[in-house]
């Protein structure tokens, strides 16, 4: 299973600019992907996977059911694991987004691309931190919680068919390279394997909502 992650990675570089170059000019040639496409790319952000997780959350305050407890841990946990792993990658290999490439397939800089000037004069971090796509990154660990928390398959091809839009999508809009959004969906989804085999037991979990200060607040626990 590695093997095959590897070869289609090595793949995917080495076809990178060819499929971008189609994906995005499909976008561009279609007013409804136009509309679309930014949309269905913000689903990949943070704040989606916290939004959803606790509205898991608040079904199990509601209703008391566990199964929707299990999954807000589970996803909460994973976006966390996730989001640091992703983050160090980024940092560390510095690659130019398609938006702002200096040549076919985007400059890998390394950890000190910020600190380099650049042929399109920009020195934002953003530039150059391609390399894997956190929001891919995000999107796949959610929708692996998901799958992995309820058995029918319907749900599995709805996370994950979903996912899957929004990989694409961040190559269309000229955010990523399809081999980001390639090792970005991998880090999700193993991460939610790794985090999934944690040395504790989520039967003992409990969350708390109540209202602090006039806002309402959320308190997590667990037994080890």
């Amino acid at each position: 299973m590695v093997g095959g992650g590897l070869a289609i990675a090595y793949s995917l570089f080495e076809s990178d600019d060819e499929v971008y170059e189609y994906l995005h000019g499909v976008r561009m040639r279609s007013s409804v992907l136009s509309t679309v496409s930014p949309v269905v790319s913000t689903m990949g952000l943070g704040t989606f996977s916290i939004a959803l997780f606790s509205g898991f959350y608040a079904y199990h305050f509601i209703t008391g059911d566990q199964s929707s407890l299990r999954t807000a841990n589970l996803g909460m946990e994973t976006f966390l694991f996730s989001g640091i792993a992703t983050q160090i990658l980024k940092n560390t290999f510095g690659r130019e987004r398609p938006s702002m490439m200096t040549k076919e397939g985007g400059r890998w800089s390394g950890p000190l691309s910020y600190f380099e000037h650049r042929d399109n004069g920009s020195k934002s971090i953003a530039s150059y931190d391609a390399f894997p796509s956190g929001h891919t990154a995000t999107i796949f660990a959610a929708a692996a919680s998901i799958a992995d928390s309820y058995p029918e398959k319907w749900v599995s091809y709805a996370a994950y068919g979903t996912a899957t839009l929004v990989g694409i999508s961040r190559v269309m809009e000229s955010a990523h390279w399809p081999s980001d959004v390639f090792v970005g969906a991998i880090i999700g989804i193993g991460s939610t394997k790794i985090v999934e085999n944690l040395p504790f037991n989520r039967k003992y979990a409990k969350v708390q909502l109540g209202i602090v200060n006039h806002s309402l607040g959320a308190e997590l626990s667990f037994e080890f």
